[in-house]
């Protein structure tokens, strides 16, 4: 039997079919359907590989950017136009240039004041301080029997 192509068995995997289903149709113990689909997924993990195929997105979105404006501006047509814009604002934000909002959103949050919680030994504090400047319990211990804090 001749071998199988593991982009094919990957085909088959990403169209639903199971591990097991994928093995009984070409023939592969389901080992092996695993280890191609580990392999596949450790290539997908490696930094080099993303990078190599962010350069070629980057590549086929700029064509595409350029076709649709010339198309756009030679026959004023704003479908085409809406087309390569897209593909512009795709293109800077697979290059990290849709980063700005999110960021700026987060500086706005960081700088409003978040008032924490007071902790207990606050609490005990402010306890504490009304005690000595009163000479008397604060209202929520008066007629109370004596607690321990």
């Amino acid at each position: 039997m001749p071998a199988v192509d593991p982009e094919t068995v990957l085909d088959a995997l990403a169209g639903g079919l199971s591990i097991h289903a994928c093995a009984a149709q070409f023939g592969l113990p389901e080992a092996e359907v695993r280890a191609i689909r580990k392999a596949e997924a450790d290539r997908l993990a490696d930094g080099e590989e993303i990078r190599q195929q962010h350069a070629l997105a980057n590549r086929r979105l700029l064509k595409m950017e350029l076709a649709f404006h010339a198309k756009a501006m030679a026959e004023m047509d704003p479908s085409a136009a809406v087309i390569a814009l897209k593909a512009n604002e795709r293109r800077f934000s697979l290059n990290g240039a849709g980063a700005a909002q999110p960021s700026h959103l987060l500086m706005i949050m960081n700088q409003q004041k978040i008032e924490a919680a007071p902790t207990s030994t606050d609490r005990l504090r402010r306890v504490l301080d009304e005690l000595k400047a009163e000479g008397n319990p604060p209202a929520q211990l008066a007629g109370k029997p004596d607690q321990d804090c």
